[in-house]
């Protein structure tokens, strides 16, 4: 089953930290979405 990616939904290193970097100077409703989508697609222990 090569088609098969387990973590396909997943952020890489450089999405996540480009994520993580607009979460800390987002505000408001801005800073709630991007923490939904960091918790949901990022690493398992990353901190917020």
């Amino acid at each position: 089953m090569d088609s098969y990616k387990p973590y396909s939904n997943t952020l890489t290193p450089v999405e996540q930290e480009r994520l993580k970097k607009m979460y800390d100077v987002a505000e408001g409703e801005d800073k709630k979405i991007l923490e939904r989508v960091l918790r949901k697609y990022g690493a398992y222990k990353l901190e917020l």
